[in-house]
C-alpha cells in the first residue's frame, strides 16, 4: 500500500515538473521600427564641414545658444548647447548641442587631440524618435556628415 502511494506521488511529480514552465520561451527583443518618420528630409544627403566649424562649435561654452553652420546647401542648424565637456588637459573635448529647428534631434561632437599631434573628430545628428540621421566621416576632401539610416547605425 505504502509504494503504491509513494508510485503515484511520484508520478503526480512528474507530470507537474513536465507541464511547468521555468523560464519563458521568447527572448523580448526590441523589434526595429522602420517606419519611424524622417526629421532631415529637407537636408542634402552630405553635408561638408571644415575643422575650423568643428573647433568652433567644440569651444562652445555650455548653456549658450549657437548656430551650426554648414554649407549653402543645408543653411544653417540653431542650437542651445547642453553640455560641454573637456578632459586630460583638453586631449579629449566633447560638446551636445540641442537643435532647435528639428524636435528632437542632438548633435554631439567629440574631439581628441592625438599623441601624434594629429587631430580625431567623432560625430553625429541623431534623433531616437526619428528614421534618419548624419554621422560625421573623415574622406578624402575632409569632414563630411553623411545622412544615414537609423538601424544602419543602432541595434535595438
Amino acid at each position: 500500500m505504502k509504494t503504491n502511494q509513494i508510485l503515484v506521488l511520484g508520478l503526480l511529480l512528474l507530470a507537474t515538473a513536465f507541464n511547468a514552465n521555468a523560464q519563458d520561451p521568447t527572448i523580448p527583443l526590441n523589434e526595429p521600427n522602420y517606419n519611424k518618420p524622417r526629421i532631415f528630409n529637407t537636408m542634402p544627403d552630405r553635408i561638408e564641414i571644415t575643422p575650423e566649424k568643428l573647433n568652433q562649435l567644440i569651444a562652445t561654452p555650455n548653456g549658450q545658444a549657437t548656430n551650426i553652420p554648414f554649407n549653402a546647401q543645408a543653411g544653417e542648424i540653431d542650437g542651445d548647447v547642453i553640455s560641454a565637456v573637456s578632459k586630460y588637459n583638453n586631449t579629449i573635448q566633447s560638446v551636445v548641442i540641442r537643435c532647435a529647428d528639428f524636435d528632437g534631434a542632438r548633435l554631439t561632437l567629440s574631439k581628441v587631440n592625438m599623441p601624434d599631434g594629429t587631430t580625431k573628430y567623432t560625430g553625429r545628428i541623431i534623433s531616437i524618435r526619428h528614421g534618419d540621421l548624419y554621422q560625421l566621416i573623415l574622406e578624402d576632401t575632409g569632414w563630411v556628415l553623411v545622412k544615414k539610416n537609423f538601424y544602419d547605425l543602432i541595434n535595438e
